[in-house]
């Protein structure tokens, strides 16, 4: 009976130090360091997905220089001449032309040079040898005056930006979440197969224990079959668990990446240990939803979508105008010799309206029909996203509910589980147990912590979800 309470006692001890936490594990000074999420979340921004967002808003600054390029002013110039032929002449001339926002206003100022011999059709070709200054402008008063293609073009440039910026945010913000969730999934694995480790090292051990005592006739062969059938049940579970962290660290390698962003796959040394989230305090679901929406990139891009099909209804209706354009020039000679036609050196000024009328407007109405079209299609498309955003809000904001309250729960089976396991080791130690329920009650503990780690993880990536989702909560 001595013996076999020795051997009993042995038993107790390996199981009491695996719930203390005492099993032995790999030196600390050949492990990696751990893993901090600061450090995933930092090699975010190598992520391709992300790298592409950037890209795309370059591309959107890119467009906007381009719009811009409308009104940049134009140097335009000439030489020509008549060398054979009846009337012997040379023109020249260089002039700047800008098109600017303001109503569609063009102007153009500049010198020209038109000498020789010219026929009577040819006379405003014609200028004092010093040639002659000149200015214009040209404002359209209908079509082409509220809004014209340029200022059009410039608009939804400029929307693009704020578009592709919007969504680069989403994208940061998805990925972040992602990476969060990825990484406390691999922490929670890794946690499974530690514990998965420390139950097999401690069957193993017991098993060698209790081989000896069979050996000795100390206890019955029968108990160290039990052992041996406890080492090969928890060599499986320590394999899927093994193949659980590997699948983990494997996805969590698309956001762990190295200077040259490359993925980087995790060891199991290196996962954290899963910290108690504490508690927290949420916006209700309809304020979060409210807030999701202001906040958002999806807000921010249907807003951005909204407005570029505002701006082609407005030109669309500018368009469907009657063309109507005043222009105005002014020229004055240059002082020269006193030689040459005394009507030349005159300051000339002049005006006119010019108007184009189609009768039945058809090509602007229908233009601007269609735009209307699309901006009430548009205005709908961006109302179901607000409520796909509501509804989604709404549902995550109950999976977390759930969670926490399972926690809670798992956390309490721990506790329990944990009590349960050490009254049973004292149990066995003092002879009124036998193995078969020490091994039960030890895979029941194994298993609530590995329920409670998972848990754990849930709960973090959920709420890692929610602030990406709706924003940081208030406390």
């Amino acid at each position: 009976m001595s013996a076999r309470a020795g051997s009993m006692r042995a038993a107790g001890f390996f199981l009491l130090a695996a719930l203390l936490g005492l099993a032995a594990g790999p030196a600390a000074a050949q492990a990696p360091p751990t893993l901090s999420l600061d450090e995933v979340l930092e090699s975010v921004r190598r992520h391709p997905t992300l790298v592409a967002a950037d890209a795309v808003v370059r591309q959107a600054d890119g467009e906007r220089m381009r719009s811009e390029g409308a009104f940049d002013p134009t140097v335009n110039g000439f030489v020509g001449g008549r060398p054979l032929g009846y009337y012997d002449q040379m023109v020249a001339g260089a002039s700047v032309s800008l098109a600017t926002p303001l109503w569609g206003l063009g102007v153009e100022a500049g010198w020209r040079l038109g000498v020789g011999d010219f026929a009577p059709y040819e006379g405003k070709r014609e200028t004092l040898s010093a040639g002659e200054l000149f200015a214009g402008v040209s404002l359209p008063l209908l079509k082409g005056g509220p809004l014209d293609e340029g200022r059009a073009d410039r608009q939804r440039a400029r929307l693009g930006q704020d578009l592709a910026a919007a969504e680069r945010t989403g994208v940061a913000l998805d990925l972040v979440a992602e990476a969060e969730a990825a990484y406390w999934a691999w922490a929670a694995a890794s946690r499974a197969l530690r514990i998965a480790g420390d139950q097999l090292e401690l069957a193993t051990q017991r098993e060698r224990g209790l081989q000896r005592r069979v050996e000795e006739g100390a206890v019955a062969p029968i108990d160290a079959l039990e052992a041996r059938r406890a080492v090969l049940v928890r060599r499986g579970k320590l394999e899927a668990a093994s193949a659980k962290e590997r699948s983990a660290a494997s996805k969590l390698s698309l956001f762990v990446r190295d200077a040259e962003g490359r993925p980087r796959v995790a060891q199991p040394t290196q996962a954290p240990e899963l910290p108690e989230p504490p508690p927290l305090r949420r916006l209700g679901p309809e304020e979060a939803a409210e807030q999701a929406w202001s906040q958002r990139p999806e807000g921010e891009v249907w807003r951005a979508a909204v407005e570029v099909a505002q701006v082609a209804e407005r030109l669309a209706r500018a368009q469907a105008l009657p063309k109507l354009d005043l222009k105005v020039g002014a020229a004055v000679d240059l002082p020269q010799d006193g030689s040459g036609s005394t009507s030349l050196a005159e300051p000339s000024l002049d005006a006119r309206l010019d108007l184009s009328f189609p009768t039945l407007l058809r090509a602007g109405r229908g233009k601007l029909a269609s735009a209307r079209a699309k901006a009430t299609q548009v205005d709908a498309k961006a109302q179901l996203v607000r409520e796909k955003l509501w509804a989604e809000v709404l549902a995550l904001s109950a999976r977390l509910d759930a969670a926490e309250a399972h926690l809670r729960l798992a956390d309490e089976t721990t506790e329990v589980t944990e009590a349960l396991a050490s009254a049973e080791a004292l149990r066995f130690e003092e002879g009124a147990s036998d193995l078969l329920v020490v091994n039960l009650r030890e895979q029941s503990l194994a298993g609530a912590r590995q329920q409670q780690a998972m848990l754990r993880a849930e709960v973090l990536a959920l709420r890692a979800g929610w602030r990406a989702l709706v924003g940081p909560d208030p406390g």
